[in-house]
């Protein structure tokens, strides 16, 4: 299967956050949560899957 890639707004939709909490997750490497790829000076983005296995991880950790 093709890996997708998501720019800031979809991974906020995605993961159901605000973009300002996702970027302070991203710069701080709160929770552990992914870095992003940057394309080009104004534009960053993360794979999917590296998303869904912060979600896997952190949603372990909660029901622990």
């Amino acid at each position: 299967m093709e890996e997708k890639y998501l720019r800031v707004n979809e991974v906020a939709n995605y993961l159901s956050m605000g973009v300002t909490t996702m970027w302070d997750k991203a710069k701080h490497n709160k929770d552990g949560f992914p870095s992003g790829r940057k394309v080009s000076p104004r534009m960053t983005i993360w794979k999917r899957s590296d998303l869904d296995n912060w979600v896997n991880r952190n949603t372990v950790n909660e029901v622990e």
